[in-house]
């Protein structure tokens, strides 16, 4: 995938202000002149020549200013989107524009905050090419699949309505767009970062020879018998010109079964061997595997965790049953050239982790993980964090060291750079 990194900037001049608030569409004076300035920066995407946004300003009382149809896209009819071809330098995507807010008391989202707040809410309409002249001047999708960073919900904040007074709010997201290259199945870009992840039960071969197992054993149990394994992995690269600066960031892998009063967490800071002694429930036994590998990339770095399932019944290879029910495997991470606090400087910042939730157990106790490559279904995505973070159960980062080799820490959040 290639990223677009979009900047909604609190910085630009007053004057760009009053001409976007003249513009043909913009939204007309509110009582008392307050209104809300919105700049979308350049995003760092070839072959656009346009992207659109759907806006919404909302009250105590409801909505103030809407442009755009969140639900219909520009390629579609919605001539009301705000577009970088009418409200920015086009290709490059950027859009300035300024719409009305309420700063009366009655408008106040939020009494607990200072002054009167409203929440200004964004959609990406989409990416698009031309216009074409010869299509009657109308914008066309770009090719491929890319993931919305705001999603159908739209990314709203709440910022405070001053009368009299423009106000600016500051996001910061990334888009997505799939790649069809990679190693584990698919690539995804962060900005200058390549990550491939995948999360395997079961043998590449999707159909085996009659007497082959295709279910991945990998783990030895305490008997020394190979075990039903799940693999999960991430593999990242900062790629040329970036030597030494890939850092990994992960959380530890989580299995929750029903009936289970607790889950339980598989550590993924120290490589090797997790358990000195036989864990409770499905878990057997699991290892972690840290490391530079340049092979495939330069500075590319992994973090790859087997688990070794118990079965309950293995007499049918190829359908081992188990004890625990409706497990899930949990787990997240994402990956930064340097510092993921860099990344994530600046208010409102929306970054992309990859996430898992897959399925083990059904609820007869039956092997239901499959081969999960990466966005190819739910149970395996990149996915944006909140507007305040990256997710809490991201507690651990890996960066390479000058001398070779990586070295695992606790991710400390720091307070992002303004």
């Amino acid at each position: 995938m290639s990223a677009a990194r979009a900047s909604i900037s609190a910085a630009f001049p007053i004057a760009l202000l009053g001409l976007v608030a003249c513009a043909d569409g913009a939204e007309g004076p509110t009582p008392g002149g307050a209104r809300i300035a919105i700049a979308v920066g350049a995003l760092a995407m070839p072959d656009i020549d346009a992207a659109c946004y759907d806006l919404r300003v909302r009250g105590a009382a409801g909505v103030i200013g809407l442009r755009g149809d969140p639900a219909l896209s520009a390629a579609d009819g919605d001539t009301a989107a705000i577009c970088s071809d009418r409200y920015g330098s086009g290709p490059a995507g950027d859009i300035a524009y300024v719409a009305p807010c309420d700063a009366s008391a009655a408008a106040d989202l939020d009494p607990a905050l200072a002054g009167t707040q409203n929440e200004v809410t964004l959609w990406v309409d989409g990416l698009y090419l031309g216009p074409d002249p010869e299509a009657g001047g109308a914008l066309s999708p770009v090719a491929g699949a890319w993931q919305n960073p705001c999603g159908p919900s739209g990314c709203d904040a709440l910022f405070t309505c001053r009368e009299n007074a423009d106000t600016a709010v500051s996001f910061d997201f990334t888009i997505l767009r799939q790649g069809d290259t990679g190693f584990f199945d698919i690539v995804v870009d962060f900005g200058d970062i390549y990550c491939a992840s995948k999360v395997d039960c079961r043998q590449a071969n999707a159909t085996p020879e009659p007497g082959d197992d295709p279910v991945l054993r990998l783990v030895s149990g305490a008997d020394g018998d190979k075990l039903p394994t799940v693999v999960f992995a991430v593999a990242c690269s900062a790629g040329l010109g970036d030597e030494g600066t890939t850092r990994l960031y992960m959380s530890d892998l989580r299995i929750d079964c029903d009936g289970e009063d607790d889950d339980l967490l598989i550590p993924v800071d120290q490589p090797d061997r997790v358990f000195a002694e036989d864990p409770p429930g499905v878990v057997a036994q699991a290892f972690v595997f840290q490391g530079e590998d340049n092979l495939v990339a330069d500075d590319r770095v992994y973090w790859n965790v087997a688990v070794g399932l118990q079965p309950a019944d293995d007499a049918d290879p190829f359908a081992p049953v188990f004890a625990a029910t409706g497990c899930v495997l949990s787990a997240s991470a994402t990956a930064a050239g340097g510092d993921v606090n860099v990344a994530l400087g600046g208010a409102n910042v929306a970054y992309p982790y990859i996430r898992a939730e897959v399925p083990l157990t059904d609820e007869a106790g039956a092997l239901v993980c499959t081969r999960h490559p990466v966005n190819e279904t739910d149970a395996l995505a990149t996915v944006y964090s909140e507007l305040d973070g990256l997710p809490a159960e991201i507690v651990w980062e890996m960066s390479m060291v000058p001398e070779g080799g990586v070295t695992v820490s606790p991710y400390v959040p720091a307070t992002p750079t303004e």
